[in-house]
């Protein structure tokens, strides 16, 4: 029951479940394989249906919201950037929380080719869950780490304090992506 729970979590929170639930699994009480395959096929499967649904908005209907609207210049611009960096831009929407789902109607919407679409979101997705097993790893393991914290519910504070540092930090790198500016 708590595995069905956990994998209804991780698909219908998104990736940001990942955080809590990668921490979890390196404590023992969910399986850490269950962890990365269920993790991973939940950042994947909704990334289809955001696609899907950007080719059935198309970049026609997409001017027609006030966010292009009010800027035509900021559609060309996706455009553009999803041109250059498009296999960048995906892998990294998946570290950057809020992110995601725009980069995937948006890819949806400008026809961005199937198959790097799927190979730039599953790099993207997996190097998240290695990520994230790697600090929790480092946040549950580390003489270092265990001497200072020694409570878990700080470790697991700094693990999420970091894990959303990097999330801010990747979020003002591609904020630029989709300014135009390089």
């Amino acid at each position: 029951m708590t595995l069905i729970a956990v994998a209804l979590l991780l698909l219908f929170v998104g990736s940001i479940a990942d955080v809590p639930v990668m921490f979890l699994a390196l404590q023992g009480t969910i399986p850490l394989a269950f962890v990365f395959i269920v993790g991973f096929l939940a950042d994947i499967i909704p990334d289809f249906f955001w696609y899907w649904l950007g080719q059935k908005i198309s970049k026609e209907n997409l001017q027609k919201l006030w966010f292009f609207k009010n800027k035509p210049h900021r559609l060309e611009n996706v455009g553009k950037a999803l041109d250059k960096y498009g296999a960048f831009i995906l892998f990294g929407s998946k570290f950057v929380y809020a992110f995601g789902i725009p980069t995937q109607v948006m890819a949806g919407a400008h026809k961005y080719k199937l198959p790097k679409f799927v190979l730039a979101n599953a790099l993207g997705s997996a190097g998240w869950l290695l990520l994230l097993y790697s600090l929790a790893h480092f946040f549950t393991s580390s003489d270092i780490v265990e001497d200072y914290l020694r409570n878990g519910k700080i470790a697991l504070a700094v693990f999420l304090i970091v894990a959303f540092g990097l999330y801010y930090l990747l979020d003002l790198c591609f904020k630029r992506f989709f300014t135009g500016k390089e």
